[in-house]
């Protein structure tokens, strides 16, 4: 039986014809702009949701790179070595972080390293 309905003009599933997903966008802002740490780190978290740790690290490590007292990426990356049952790294990387916090008089980001860091230590 043909159905009455109107045919699609597209194929949604079709690769050329899909929308951009969340990922796509995020590396299309990377690659427009390379130094931008907030760009990399939420590329990075957007792979870390996607449970694709390495990339994720990669990215983290990339952003602190560009700017070591970019807290985000520091609490990102010791999140990806908890996951990865580093804790003695974790705890590293986050007490650099909390140190450059420190220095740089930061105190929002002195309380987020905080935190994480208590979040680490009670799992």
């Amino acid at each position: 039986m043909q159905s009455i309905l109107p045919q699609p003009l597209h194929d949604p599933n079709h690769q050329s014809q899909r929308m951009p997903d969340h990922l796509d966008h995020l590396r299309h802002r990377v690659e427009h702009a390379p130094g931008d740490p907030d760009a990399l780190c939420e590329l990075g978290s957007e792979y870390l949701r996607r449970g694709q740790d390495d990339h994720a690290a990669a990215h983290f490590k990339l952003a602190l790179e560009i700017d070591p007292t970019w807290y985000p990426a520091a609490v990102s990356m010791a999140m990806c070595q908890h996951r990865a049952n580093d804790q003695p790294a974790a705890m590293e990387t986050l007490a650099q972080a909390a140190e450059q916090a420190r220095e740089t008089e930061d105190n929002e980001a002195f309380e987020q390293i905080r935190n994480a860091m208590e979040r680490i230590s009670t799992q």
